[in-house]
C-alpha cells in the first residue's frame, strides 16, 4: 500500500500539491518542508491509502488537468474540496481495480506453482482496465453460467 495526498502551504495560496508516496504523508511533508525552495511548511489537507499510487495520482491528475499550472508539476489552482473529490474518485476507482485483481488472481493461482504467481500477478497488473473487467467477465461466466456470454474487450486487435 501507499499514500495518494494532498498538500497545501501558505505560501501557495489557492494551490494545492497531489502527489503519492510510500512513506506516511507526514514523513513526506517533513521532506518538501525541509527544502530551501519552501519558504513556510508544508501541511497535509487529505490523504488516502491505494494500491497503485501512480495510477491512482494519473486519474486524480487527469481528473483535475483544467486546474494543472504545469505538465511538470503537480500542482492545482483548484479548492481543497475539489482536489479532495478527486484523490476519492481515485481511490474508489483503486479498490475496484484492485478487487477485480484478487477476483481474477484467486482463480488463475489455483493450481499454479508458486513460482510463477508473481509474474501472474505483475502481469494482471498490467492490464488495461477493460482488459481486467473482460477477464472478470470471462470467468464469471465460466464459474456462473448465468451471465451474457463474454463480449470482445475493446483492446481485442483481432
Amino acid at each position: 500500500m501507499a499514500y495518494l495526498y494532498i498538500m497545501t502551504n501558505e505560501a501557495m495560496p489557492g494551490l494545492v500539491k497531489i502527489g503519492w508516496s510510500d512513506e506516511h504523508p507526514s514523513f513526506r511533508a517533513s521532506q518538501l518542508s525541509s527544502s530551501t525552495g519552501s519558504p513556510l511548511p508544508f501541511s497535509i489537507a487529505h490523504f488516502v491509502e491505494v494500491y497503485d499510487p501512480r495510477a491512482s495520482e494519473s486519474f486524480a491528475h487527469n481528473r483535475l488537468h483544467d486546474f494543472r499550472l504545469s505538465k511538470k508539476r503537480e500542482f492545482f489552482r483548484c479548492g481543497v474540496d475539489a482536489a479532495i473529490e478527486a484523490v476519492e474518485a481515485a481511490a474508489r476507482s483503486d479498490d475496484a481495480r484492485q478487487r477485480n485483481i484478487d477476483f481474477i488472481a484467486e482463480i488463475l493461482l489455483d493450481g499454479t506453482p508458486k513460482e510463477h504467481w508473481s509474474t501472474l500477478l505483475a502481469t494482471l497488473h498490467e492490464l488495461s482496465p477493460s482488459q481486467l473487467a473482460h477477464a472478470v467477465h470471462v470467468e464469471k461466466y465460466k464459474r456462473d453460467g448465468d451471465c451474457a456470454p463474454p463480449m470482445r474487450s475493446e483492446d481485442d486487435n483481432s
